[in-house]
Order: C-alpha cells, then structure tokens, then sequence
C-alpha cells in the first residue's frame, strides 16, 4: 500500500474500531459516555500543549532545571 494511503486507512479503522466498542457496550451507554468525555477531554489537552510555541516550551524546561539545580522544585 503506497504511504499517503496509509494514514487515512487507519483513521478508517480506528473509526470503526470505536464504532464496534460502542455497539459493543450500548448496555452500558453512560460509562462509555463518561469515558469517551474523558478521552476528548485529554486529547484537547494534548493538542493544545502540541500547539504551545517552542519557545515557551524551551523556557519551561530551562526553569524546570534551574529550580532543580537550586532545590526549588518542591516549593
């Protein structure tokens, strides 16, 4: 399979893959409704820290470590 195909093959199959766990467990609709809320709420967080500029990245770690190196990491 040539490569740009792969990607939205595999958005494909993990759409129907989240379509099969939700048929699966229409029984139970309000957990898979709290846990599905749960997972977009992590992906909004991991998306938006994607999206932080690197430079504000590079700061943090810069004083991550100097509070390390001066003991200041617990306070």
């Amino acid at each position: 399979m040539p490569v740009p195909l792969m990607l939205p093959v595999a958005e494909a199959a993990v759409f129907t893959a989240g379509c099969l766990v939700i048929h699966a467990q229409r029984k139970r609709a309000n957990t898979v409704t709290v846990l599905l809320a749960g997972l977009a709420a992590v992906l909004v967080v991991l998306l938006g820290m994607a999206c932080l500029p690197e430079s504000y990245i590079v700061q943090q770690e810069q004083s991550a470590i100097e509070d390390i190196r001066t003991g200041n990491a617990l306070d």
